[in-house]
Parts: C-alpha cells; sequence; structure tokens
C-alpha cells in the first residue's frame, strides 16, 4: 500500500504538554521550535490549557488574499498539468467565503478536489538534544496530492522543497504556513 504526497497549509498544530515536559522539561521549548522552523508568530496563534498547547493559523490569513495566493500557487504547481477547471472552481469557492470558518468549512466538506481538509498528515517530530522525540499532530488544507509513493524519504527533503515553495511566494503571509507531508 502506498502514500501520497500533499503540500496544503497547516492550518493547526498540537502538542501535549506532558509529554512536552517529558522530553524537553518545558512546553516552551517546542513551542520556541515550532515558531523557529514551522510555524511563524506572525501567522499562528497559540492556545493552551492544561492538556496541551495548540497553534492556530490566523484567522485573517484565511479570509483576505487566500484567492490571489491560491492563484499562484496553483499556476506554478500545475502549470505542466490539464487541472484548469479543478482549480478555477477552487477559486471560485474559496473567493465566496466570507470568514475564516467558511473556508475552514468548505475545505471539511470534501467537495473541491483541490482544496479539502486531511486528516492523514504525518506529525512534525521534533527531537531533544538525546534524540528524543516530541510528536506534534498537524492538521491541514490539501491544495495538491500526488503520485502514490512505494519508499520512505528524508523529512528534510520535505523542509528543503517546502522551504523553496515558501520562498516563492513571500509575498503572501499566509505562504508562511506551507507544508508538504505524506498522507493516505
Amino acid at each position: 500500500m502506498g502514500r501520497y504526497v500533499a503540500i496544503g497549509l497547516m492550518t493547526g498544530l498540537y502538542f501535549k504538554k506532558r509529554e512536552a515536559e517529558k522530553v524537553f522539561d518545558s512546553s516552551l521549548v517546542p513551542l520556541e521550535m515550532l515558531r523557529k522552523f514551522h510555524a511563524p508568530e506572525d501567522i499562528y496563534d497559540v492556545m493552551e490549557n492544561e492538556e496541551g498547547t495548540f497553534l492556530s493559523l490566523k484567522d485573517e490569513l484565511l479570509q483576505e488574499g487566500l484567492v490571489d495566493f491560491l492563484r499562484d500557487f496553483y499556476d506554478s504547481r500545475y502549470a505542466f498539468s490539464d487541472s484548469r477547471q479543478y482549480i478555477d472552481e477552487a477559486l471560485e469557492k474559496v473567493g465566496a467565503c466570507k470568514t475564516a470558518q467558511e473556508v475552514l468549512g468548505l475545505a471539511s466538506e470534501k467537495v473541491l478536489y483541490k482544496f479539502q481538509m486531511d486528516s492523514y498528515w504525518d506529525p512534525i517530530y521534533l527531537l531533544n538534544k538525546w534524540d528524543e522525540t516530541l510528536r506534534v499532530k498537524v492538521f491541514g488544507i490539501d491544495l495538491s496530492i500526488d503520485g502514490k509513493i512505494l519508499m520512505e524519504c528524508s523529512n528534510y527533503l520535505w523542509d528543503y522543497v517546502t522551504t523553496l515553495m515558501r520562498e516563492s511566494l513571500k509575498q503572501y503571509k499566509v505562504a508562511g504556513a506551507l507544508h508538504m507531508t505524506i498522507t493516505g
């Protein structure tokens, strides 16, 4: 059974405080690591409770300028394919949304081929100095799902490709939420 390469927007990240304190002796260290490498502070809000820490993509990034970002993303991502009908449909429906909740609701309905929630993204693993890991659950919207893969791949390759995508679309603040993972 294969898995798929997914490129999308991380709408949320979550880790358990008890596990963070076991691995890092603090729940602040993994938050700082996420901020530095995965979830820039200016695009994610932090919510904490006794159980854990949740980073949520700021609402305004799902409300303002998202369609322009998606148009540029899709134009570069699908430059060599015949996906225009799916792209236009996604741009139209996302553009009709007025609030972040409507955008998330549309994605969770899974009616669009190129814009839908995915609950199968691989987690991010944060390592301490002894190579113990903290599992961070990632929630997101798929913008692209491609090809079955039958091999394991280094997450550093994904980090590199994600960095390139973010850089190519850096004029959009929401590009800092781009993430690449294996799903399915």
